[in-house]
C-alpha cells in the first residue's frame, strides 16, 4: 500500500479528519481535510489546511522541513475501514495528506511544523493520524484556546492507539511523559506504522516535531 522508495519524492502525511457535529463513539464521515497547494522552498514551507466540516477553522501550517514537501493524492495510500480511524471516520481513500521531513537528515535536525488555526477548534469529534513512523519520532504540541501551552498529561489523552495501516505488525510506542511517538527499536525502515488522536478541548495551534533516528525519514500527517 506504501513503499518509501516510492515517496522519495513526497514527505509523510498527517491527516486532519473533523466529522460534521459530535456524534456517537462510531459515527462515520468522509470529511477530511483539504489542502492548498505548498509553497515555499527548502526549510520554509507553508499551505493552508481546510476542514470540510462546516464551523471548523482553516490553518496556516509553517514548517522547516527540508525538500522535498509534498501532498499524494491519497490514491494509492489511504487509512481503510480496517484502521481504528477509518473505521470510524471513513476512508481517507482519495483524500490528500503532507508528507514532511526532519529539517536536516541528523539526529539534531529535527524539523516543526506549526498549524496555528484561525479560530481555536471544536473541543471534540474531530481527529489526526501521524504516520511512517518508524525510522524517526515525532514530539506532538499544542497551545489551548487562551493560547497556553498544553501540558503533556493531557495531551497523551488524546492518544487513541498504534496501528499499522499497511497491515503489517510494526507499530510505534507512544511514551506519554514527553508527548512522543517513537518508531520501532531498531529504528528500521517499515510501512504504515501509524498512531492517531482525538483532542478533547479548543486548540489555536498544534505542532509536530520531527526527528530523524536513521536513515532519510518522512512523515505523514491525515
Amino acid at each position: 500500500m506504501f513503499n518509501r522508495a516510492c515517496l522519495a519524492l513526497a514527505l509523510l502525511a498527517g491527516v486532519f479528519v473533523t466529522v460534521l457535529s459530535p456524534g456517537p463513539a462510531h459515527a462515520a464521515t468522509d470529511s477530511w481535510a483539504e489542502w492548498a497547494p505548498v509553497s515555499g522552498t527548502s526549510n520554509d514551507y507553508s499551505t493552508t489546511m481546510t476542514q470540510r466540516s462546516a464551523g471548523f477553522p482553516a490553518a496556516q501550517m509553517a514548517s522547516d522541513s527540508r525538500a522535498n514537501v509534498a501532498l499524494p493524492s491519497g490514491a494509492s495510500t489511504f487509512l481503510d475501514a480496517s484502521t481504528p480511524p477509518g473505521a470510524k471516520y471513513g476512508s481517507s481513500r482519495g483524500s490528500a495528506y503532507i508528507n514532511l521531513r526532519p529539517k536536516a537528515d541528523t539526529p539534531t535536525g529535527a524539523s516543526t511544523t506549526t498549524y496555528a488555526f484561525e479560530n481555536p477548534t471544536p473541543d471534540t469529534g474531530w481527529a489526526f493520524v501521524l504516520g511512517d513512523i518508524d525510522s524517526d519520532q515525532v514530539q506532538v504540541q499544542a497551545t489551548d484556546e487562551n493560547g497556553e501551552e498544553v501540558p503533556a498529561a493531557a495531551i497523551s489523552s488524546w492518544f487513541q492507539g498504534s496501528f499499522n495501516y499497511a497491515g503489517g505488525t510494526d507499530q510505534p510506542t507512544w511514551n506519554p511523559a514527553t508527548s512522543t511517538l517513537t518508531g520501532n527499536p531498531t529504528a528500521t525502515d517499515t510501512n504504515g506504522a501509524s498512531g492517531w488522536y482525538e483532542p478533547d478541548i479548543r486548540l489555536t495551534s498544534l505542532t509536530f516535531v520531527f526527528t530523524r533516528r536513521a536513515g532519510f525519514p518522512v512523515y505523514q500527517t491525515w
